[in-house]
């Protein structure tokens, strides 16, 4: 008995009643890029019209709930963007695991109250239920309705505007009598449907893939076999694929927002599934994803480390493959075949698959073919300059990524200008202090290329952004103590999208939500409960002596 409007990406819903008729509802609002509910003041009405213009939302008729039998006659008319909007979520601390839970229709007087959070930053304190109660001073304004004279149109204009290959079928707009909408938008999905499917080769293959591991809800480490479940011929056939697309698209990619940003995921599988089953997945709406609406960006780092390396790439290749213009994969320092020789990849493709990673004809060597093909960098609204590492001396300006060719196989020993533009990408970090300026070597890389690897200043970062016009670089390559770091006064943000990381840091995960506003929010994620029987990390003492943990980031600032 509610009704809803869409104004932007939010939807808002209004009046309605409950069991009990004469409590009001507060005013309830959907944002569907954040899958966030606001509350706002109560409207009420139920069994009631209600429309939009631009921000203003109009509610007519109905019934009210302090006069339940006698129709209303007046308009309530308030507007959207002034109305006051607070978050309301309930949460729940299990097993050390921070959920979100589902949105209801709840009695306000019933929750337990505290003080309603200004950030969206989840700390490990004791997590108790929120609610947000109807200030005083009602927003909404009555417009009487005794001598106006409102009339139902006989008529609705139905506009279609579709990016396709028939642009006969652009801007399609008519007038169709209102008897006849059902049927017309019956019409009108088939017209769609025929002008926009177009036959996918690799439909069937990703499909596969995507079947098989795209499983927020139901997904365990558990229950996952230690031989991987494909065949490794579908595997190298998805990597090939994959790098025939990499092929078609620039070193620097441009998106637009919404979008989601992810840090390192380091074959930690359970956590990139708990993400997705929280704040949505890369799917169709019908699915309960987002992908309609929102474009995903990876930040690199898919492999090594964690023991579900191979589910981890093979998903997002998979995703990659379906979702081409919505789905981003930057190149990491660990999308080398070099380095995931060494870290954990090697070793999983080699015991999982029972394949000989040194064969040119092993999927080990094939992903790795694909990563030479990675772009290594994203523009997001040409503010945002989003990389893997960082910046270093020898990276001035952006455009000069796009000048350098693929396939780009790293080495240890720079000899151009090119590879050393790339390994600042890949493996430069910012200075620990907000007061250092300026370069200096890192010892910690050392390993990866002697005296090519460095730590930047906060007046660097400002002066690269500056020159580039740009406002902000997103990062992510070390593991950020609280999931999340900020750098160079909040100009440069650095995020982890993987827990405790190989078993040991105890750090808290986090992705970004870039809305359509620039609004930028962090959703952070507490580790699992982890009982050892199942662990989801490959590291051990002994293997930590091999190849040790860089210190995780943590400044003051973050």
């Amino acid at each position: 008995q509610h009704s809803s409007v869409f104004i932007g990406s939010s939807m808002v819903v209004i009046g309605g009643r409950t069991g009990n008729a004469m409590k009001a509802l507060p005013l309830e609002i959907y944002d569907t890029e954040t899958a966030e509910w606001l509350r706002s003041s109560a409207v009420k009405r139920f069994r009631h019209a209600s429309w939009c213009v631009d921000k203003a939302v109009y509610v007519y008729a109905g019934f009210q709930q302090d006069s339940l039998n006698v129709p209303a006659n007046n308009i309530l008319v308030f507007d959207f963007a002034k109305l006051p909007k607070k978050a309301v979520t309930i949460r729940e601390e299990t097993k050390g695991t921070v959920m979100h839970g589902e949105h209801s229709l709840v009695n306000t007087d019933t929750i337990a109250k505290s003080p309603p959070s200004t950030a969206e930053t989840i700390t490990p304190e004791k997590i108790t239920a929120e609610t947000i109660t109807a200030k005083p001073q009602s927003p909404y304004k009555v417009v009487l309705t005794e001598d106006k004279d409102f009339r139902l149109a006989s008529q609705a204009q139905v506009a279609m505007s579709i990016n396709t290959v028939n642009p006969q079928l652009n801007n399609f707009v008519r007038n169709v009598p209102v008897s006849q909408l059902p049927e017309e938008s019956r019409k009108l999905s088939g017209r769609v449907k025929a002008a926009v499917e177009r036959e996918n080769p690799n439909e069937k293959l990703y499909s596969m893939f995507i079947g098989q591991l795209l499983s927020p809800k139901k997904y365990s480490v558990e229950t996952t076999r230690n031989v991987f479940g494909i065949r490794k011929e579908y595997v190298m056939e998805l990597a090939k694929e994959f790098k025939e697309l990499l092929k078609a698209q620039p070193m620097v990619v441009k998106l637009r927002s919404p979008l989601k940003v992810f840090g390192n995921v380091h074959g930690n599988f359970q956590d990139l599934m708990r993400i997705f089953d929280l704040w949505r997945a890369p799917a169709e709406t019908s699915l309960g994803g987002d992908i309609d609406s929102v474009a995903y960006l990876f930040l690199g780092n898919y492999v090594d480390r964690g023991n579900r390396s191979l589910e981890t790439i093979c998903l997002l290749m998979a995703l990659k493959l379906k979702y081409p213009e919505s789905v981003y994969l930057l190149r990491g320092s660990h999308e080398d075949r070099l380095i995931n020789a060494r870290y954990g990849f090697g070793e999983e493709c080699a015991s999982r698959l029972h394949e000989n990673i040194n064969s040119p004809n092993s999927v080990f060597q094939t992903i790795n073919n694909a990563f030479a093909y990675l772009p290594f960098a994203a523009i997001v609204e040409n503010k945002i300059f989003c990389v893997h590492a960082g910046i270093g001396p020898s990276l001035r300006r952006i455009e000069d990524l796009n000048r350098i060719t693929r396939p780009i196989e790293l080495s240890s020993e720079v000899t151009t200008a090119e590879q050393a533009i790339l390994l600042n990408c890949l493996w430069c970090d910012p200075m620990e202090g907000e007061m250092d300026r300026g370069y200096k070597r890192n010892h910690l890389r050392n390993f990866v290329s002697t005296d090519n690897i460095f730590r930047f200043g906060a007046d660097v970062v400002k002066q690269f952004l500056d020159a580039n016009g740009m406002e902000m670089m997103v990062r992510s390559h070390e593991t950020a103590a609280n999931g999340i770091d900020t750098f160079a006064n909040s100009q440069l943000v650095s995020i982890t999208s993987c827990t405790n990381y190989c078993g040991v840091l105890k750090n808290p995960a986090c992705i970004l939500m870039i809305k359509k506003t620039f609004e930028i929010v962090p959703k952070i994620l507490l580790p699992a409960a982890e009982t050892g029987k199942f662990p989801v990390w490959i590291d051990t003492e002994e293997t930590l002596k091999r190849r040790p943990l860089t210190p995780p980031r943590q400044t003051h600032s973050s």
